[in-house]
């Protein structure tokens, strides 16, 4: 499968001039563990916004003009991706 067709496409409802350019859609791709490497560990908005910059091969400059509702629907493509929510099942050792 090519990597285009492994992407997830977000249109956003509100596109981000940069510069000459009109982003209307963001192309976002699956993490690799490499992706993560910068992230802390009690994840912060910067971290999710450096992380969707390297997903879509947009810069800073990009993400940090997204509309919070554009934002927040790509930090939940960002989260099926990562798989990180609360966990359901087993209990921590001693409980």
């Amino acid at each position: 499968m090519a990597d285009e067709e492994k992407r997830t496409v977000l249109p956003l409802s509100f596109p981000v001039v940069f510069g000459s350019e009109e982003i209307k859609e963001l192309r976002i791709r699956p993490a690799t563990a490499g992706d993560m490497d910068d992230m802390s560990a009690d994840l912060k908005l910067g971290d999710f916004r450096r992380l969707l910059g390297r997903l879509s091969g947009q810069n800073e400059g990009v993400t940090s003009k997204l509309h919070p509702s554009d934002f927040f629907a790509a930090v939940e493509i960002l989260n099926s991706f990562l798989q990180i929510g609360p966990t359901t099942g087993a209990k921590p050792s001693g409980s």
